[in-house]
Parts: structure tokens; sequence; C-alpha cells
């Protein structure tokens, strides 16, 4: 039985490669596994944190 359809809101559509060493690699793996994450889900949520914290600093260092 196939899985439903996700949303179109829901669909991701691009795909972000990132060279990394086999520690790295590992070191990553272990975090996803400790969060009970998969490697998309971990990441995703890890980058935008990271994205979401760097625009919210340089929206505050705008001089009014």
């Amino acid at each position: 039985m196939a899985r439903p359809k996700k949303k179109p809101e829901d669909r991701k559509s691009y795909h972000l490669r990132v060279p990394l060493t086999d520690s790295q690699r590992k070191a990553i793996e272990k975090a996803c596994g400790l969060c009970d994450q998969d490697l998309a889900e971990w990441s995703r949520a890890i980058l935008l944190s990271a994205a979401n914290k760097c625009i919210r600093k340089a929206a505050s260092a705008v001089p009014a």
C-alpha cells in the first residue's frame, strides 16, 4: 500500500549536497540517531534554525 500523497506545500523540490569528511558524516549521523531523526529531517531543522538566527541578527543590526 502506498503512502498518502503530500500536500503541495509539504513537498521538497530542492536537494542540498554538502561535501563532508568521513568523520564529519559519522558525527552528523550519530547526532541524528541521538535525536531520533533521519538525516534530512535533522539537517533541515539545524540549518533552518541557524539561518533564522542569522537573519534575525542581521535585521537587528540594521540602523533604524
